[in-house]
């Protein structure tokens, strides 16, 4: 008898069903969702590792299309916390306040009926930045002069964790052979074909929040998202249409999800 030809239930191979359609190029993806009077927004971005923000100097015609970290002042920052002593935590804003931390920080965001016309309205807009040196690695970063990404941080390490197991002196003593050795590696980051996308819509008759992005959990999302702007999550809906692609990499709440949603 051959054990594949009568396996059922729990454990057996079950034919997928979900491909069809997007092979077939009949997926819908963010991008492929349409609002009638959507507006586009384009980010101005730090080109630098890290600097002190000065202005972001926008020409006169434009005023009323970018907004600053101090237009979404309402709109509570994004924070990692946790119980453990050792966890040194930050807050992220939905935009840059007063310096920046890594390349492609978001700094202002312009918008427009276009995306061609917010792009344009970003490239008119200048950056002051006054550039501090680059922490580029853990060595650099751990540097007894090195500066400090959080000034209110101890040091530049968020997180330091301890862990014994067995008696390791007498294990290094009794072994036949004893070897150390510095290992280093890069960085490994998730690449999905489809970037980050985010699109919200407000009722405002019924004062409820329509969030549709390329996300990874939609569910606690929209728990962020109420939480951020101070609108009951019974007003918040969050809807993920098909996601190309995210590796984990679009299982957080981003700066992106906490704009949009609070320019809605």
């Amino acid at each position: 008898m051959n054990h594949s030809d009568t396996k059922q239930g729990i454990g057996a191979s079950v034919k997928r069903t979900e491909d069809a359609r997007l092979v077939n190029g009949q997926g819908t993806y963010l991008a492929d969702l349409e609002i009638p009077g959507t507006l586009e927004a384009a980010f101005i971005r730090s080109p630098v590792a890290h600097a002190r923000l000065g202005a972001v100097k926008v020409p006169s015609e434009y005023s009323n299309h970018v907004f600053l970290a101090a237009d979404l002042d309402f709109a509570h920052p994004i924070v990692a916390a946790t119980d453990d002593p050792q966890f040194q935590s930050t807050k992220q804003f939905a935009l840059a306040k007063d310096k920046v931390r890594f390349v492609g920080e978001m700094i202002a965001v312009c918008i427009a009926p276009t995306r061609a016309q917010a792009e344009d309205i970003a490239q008119s807009c200048e950056l002051e930045l006054d550039e501090l040196p680059a922490l580029w690695d853990m060595d650099v970063a751990t540097a007894p002069d090195a500066p400090l990404i959080h000034e209110h941080w101890r040091d530049n390490i968020y997180l330091k964790t301890d862990v014994s197991v067995g008696d390791l002196e007498r294990a290094r003593k009794d072994a036949t052979v004893s070897l150390s050795k510095s290992l280093s590696m890069g960085r490994h980051g998730a690449v999905p074909l489809e970037c980050r996308g985010v699109l919200a819509h407000r009722d405002r008759r019924l004062n409820e929040l329509t969030v549709y992005s390329s996300t990874q959990f939609p569910h606690v999302l929209r728990t962020c998202i109420s939480r951020a702007i101070d609108l009951p999550e019974s007003q918040v809906r969050v809807i993920a249409p098909d996601v190309g692609g995210g590796f984990g990499a679009k299982g957080n709440f981003s700066p992106e999800e906490l704009t949009i949603a609070a320019l809605a």
